[in-house]
Order: structure tokens, then sequence, then C-alpha cells
């Protein structure tokens, strides 16, 4: 009997770092707070000298393979980027999908496949 493996994430950050996923949920921010619906999310505090990044920025959320990123109500807002380079501004509240690259506010992450 095969054993199914699930692939394992990362979150590469501004500074260099690289935080694993450890869950379906993550919530990213400079001082990211739980959120009572995702009482079990992964908060990922980044560092952000710019100040573009808000306390509580954004949610990641894995659905089959895919994550999907929410705007919190950020001040700054979240951008996600295309294979192609092309931008999309993720309206607050709305959840899009991302496969790399994203901003939230100047901040620029990457959400990758880790290597096992």
């Amino acid at each position: 009997l095969a054993v199914r493996r699930r692939p394992g994430w990362e979150l590469a950050l501004p500074d260099g770092r690289t935080i694993a996923l450890s869950g379906d949920v993550a919530i990213i921010g400079r001082r990211p707070a739980a959120d009572p619906a995702h009482p079990g999310a992964q908060l990922i505090s980044v560092s952000d000298d710019t100040r573009t990044m808000s306390k509580t920025h954004a949610r990641l959320e894995l659905h089959m393979d895919a994550w999907r990123i929410t705007d919190l109500d950020s001040t700054n807002g979240v951008v996600v980027t295309g294979d192609n380079g092309a931008e999309r501004e993720v309206s607050p509240g709305a959840a899009h999908e991302v496969d790399g690259l994203f901003l939230l506010g100047d901040a620029e992450l990457r959400l990758r496949r880790r290597d096992t």
C-alpha cells in the first residue's frame, strides 16, 4: 500500500528567511493576531522596515493543492504576481489563488514547495 505524502510548503520572507508552513491556514503580518474563525492558524511575523505591512495583513489558506490569499482589510493591500509578471490587486476580504510571488504592502514574499 502506497502512503501519500502531502508536499511541504514554505514562505520566503523579505529578509531571506524561510518559514515552513505547518498547516492549512497561516496569518501574516508585522504582529499578526489570532483569528477565532481559524483557531489553529499559524501566525507568521514578518519584519517590515518600510512599515507598509499591517499588523495582521493577510491570510493564506490551502484548498486541495492550491493556496489562496485573502487581504484582511490591510492599509496597503495585497498584490499577486502571475507567472507572466502581471500583477493583480486582491480586493479586501476576497480570496485569490497565489502560486509564487506576492506583495504585502511593499514587502515581497514567495510561496514555494519545500525540498523534502
